[in-house]
């Protein structure tokens, strides 16, 4: 009777604490959602003019050397594109949010790539990690819409610029409709 009350029990702690980690990563993102809304608008973040959707429910928080971190996928309005140089990418957006005091910081995260197949929402993709197989450019754009970090990646390895290349890392990124 015993081995079965110990394994009935076993099972229940089991069940209950498998639970803890979305649990937990859940408020979080609601805190940075209710934060975002009610002090953020298009004016002080010109990216918002653009956006069709913010995808809260699949809020990507992960914690490291910088604390820690919320991004969240958002689509822009469709038709919309997106060059560097000449160079046509498929893009992909997310906020990137850190608390800082009673509020948050906040910024945009360009993602760039050729691949069809990237998943915007996947959690081995953020701000601590790249995944194995990223081939294209990462941006963070700040509310004033200045690009406050480029990196360039082929098959997950940051690229660096080459000294005699010809082309600088952009300093711009436009956003607008094709015609």
């Amino acid at each position: 009777m015993s081995k079965k009350l110990f394994f009935i029990l076993n099972v229940c702690i089991l069940f209950f604490t498998g639970c803890t980690t979305e649990e937990s990563v859940k408020p979080k993102a609601v805190e940075a959602q209710e934060w975002f809304n009610t002090n953020v608008t298009s004016e002080k973040f010109q990216v918002l003019k653009y956006t069709q959707k913010i995808d809260w429910n699949n809020a990507i928080v992960t914690t490291g050397e910088h604390g820690e971190i919320i991004e969240v996928p958002f689509t822009v309005q469709s038709g919309l594109k997106i060059k560097v140089g000449e160079q046509p990418y498929l893009s992909h957006h997310r906020l990137l949010m850190k608390k800082s005091g009673d509020g948050f910081t906040y910024n945009h995260v360009q993602i760039l790539t050729k691949n069809k197949f990237f998943d915007n929402t996947n959690k081995s993709f953020n701000f601590y990690q790249i995944t194995d197989d990223f081939d294209g450019i990462v941006l963070v754009v700040n509310q004033k819409n200045e690009v406050v970090q480029f990196s360039s990646f082929k098959n997950s390895f940051l690229l660096k610029p080459s000294i005699t290349g010809k082309m600088a890392a952009p300093t711009c990124v436009y956003l607008g409709w094709l015609y």
